[in-house]
């Protein structure tokens, strides 16, 4: 074993030592925020259907709020990861995908925004699979939060009658 090697060897059980437990359960809740959206993919439909566009947009609004969450501390706690950024991606894409398609059930033109979704998708796909780089950027993050304040706010003003009503 060369010196270089216990060196590297070394470095790896500091970084384990540094890390430990803490380093895991820091993984695992940042990805359990994830998961939380990723069953809001499937808990939004009933709420629309039982609840509303009032309810759901609240829910919604909670949801989209988990992104931004999880990514905040998967930064700050240093526990980013390609299956966590992979959770991530795939989330953000269900839950936006099914909340417009909610949203188109009451018009059409949101089929647009659905499009769009799926073309970038498609891209990142395509991306991934050629081995070119695939992490979020400003732009994208840009993106996904003027999608959430859309979704949002329509859900919000499909809900305005019954909000002038709780008034």
């Amino acid at each position: 074993m060369t010196k270089d090697n216990f060196i590297e060897i070394e470095e790896e059980n500091t970084s384990a030592e540094k890390y430990g437990k803490n380093h895991k359960r820091n993984q695992i809740l940042v990805n359990l925020i994830t998961g939380v959206r990723s069953l809001g993919t499937f808990a939004i439909v009933p709420i629309f259907t039982s609840c509303g566009a009032l309810t759901t947009a609240l829910a919604a609004m909670g949801f989209f709020l988990t992104d931004f969450i999880d990514g905040f501390l998967a930064r700050k706690l240093n526990v980013q990861s390609f299956f966590g950024s992979l959770l991530d991606a795939l989330s953000d894409k269900a839950f936006g995908i099914v909340c417009l398609m909610l949203l188109a059930s009451l018009n059409p033109i949101f089929l647009v925004i659905i499009g769009l979704e799926l073309g970038i998708f498609g891209i990142n796909y395509y991306n991934g699979h050629n081995d070119r780089n695939v992490q979020s950027s400003k732009a994208g993050k840009a993106k996904t939060l003027l999608l959430a304040a859309t979704i949002v706010g329509s859900f919000f003003c499909y809900a305005a009658p019954s909000i002038k009503e709780v008034l």
